[in-house]
Parts: C-alpha cells; sequence; structure tokens
C-alpha cells in the first residue's frame, strides 16, 4: 500500500497490548473489555480499509510501473491520503481507548516497556 502503521506491541490501536497482558499483569476483565474495544474499531475501520484496497487495486490496474506518470501517482496519494489520516486517527483513538483500562501502575509499567523497546530498535 505504500503507508506503513508499524509493527510490534506499540503499534497504533492499542490491539498489539494485548500480548503485553502478562506483563502488565491485565485482568480478564481488561482483556475482555480491551478485545471489544478492537473489534469495534475494526469494524469501524473496514470500510476505510476497504476503499484504501479497492483505490490501490485500481491504480495497479492502471499503471504502468515501466512508465512514470507523475499526474496518476499524484492523483492516487491525493485519493489514498485522507483515508489513511481516518485510520491513524482512529489508532490513536483506539489506543487511547484502551489506555483509559489501565490502572496507573500498568501504566507506568507499559511505559516503561516502550522506553525499553525504543532503546532496543536504536
Amino acid at each position: 500500500m505504500g503507508f506503513g502503521m508499524g509493527a510490534g506491541p506499540f503499534a497504533m490501536g492499542g490491539g498489539s497490548i494485548l500480548h503485553l497482558a502478562d506483563k502488565l499483569d491485565l485482568s480478564s476483565d481488561q482483556v475482555t473489555k480491551i478485545k471489544g474495544i478492537i473489534s469495534a474499531a475494526q469494524a469501524a475501520n473496514k470500510p476505510t480499509r476497504d476503499q484504501l484496497k479497492a483505490n490501490q487495486q485500481a491504480f495497479d490496474a492502471s499503471h504502468n510501473p515501466a512508465q512514470f506518470d507523475a499526474n496518476a501517482v499524484n492523483a492516487y496519494i491525493a485519493q489514498q491520503t485522507p483515508l489513511m489520516q481516518q485510520l491513524v486517527v482512529s489508532g490513536f483513538q483506539t489506543e487511547a481507548n484502551v489506555l483509559a483500562l489501565l490502572t496507573p501502575a500498568q501504566i507506568t509499567q507499559y511505559n516503561q516497556l516502550r522506553t525499553q523497546a525504543a532503546q532496543w530498535k536504536q
């Protein structure tokens, strides 16, 4: 697609926080609520993701990579950008909703894990 959202335990959307459930000592109630938040966000974002995919398929079908067409590429980018913005905003909102379920101690632990992951990447 050309646009990445990141991966790993700290990807946008809060979904991968479930991979840290043991380290954060999440309760079964927290896990259930987090799964619900993520499921609702995925359902809400499905039409946008479907549109991104349809746009990409249409572009791929009409675009000859051996002949660069700046106008076609710019039109494709202009078409995809607002959809990607919607997904990024939704990801941050979902992450905030997930993090709102954590206790202060869990937030502290989560932030420490984020710092460790950033240091490891360097």
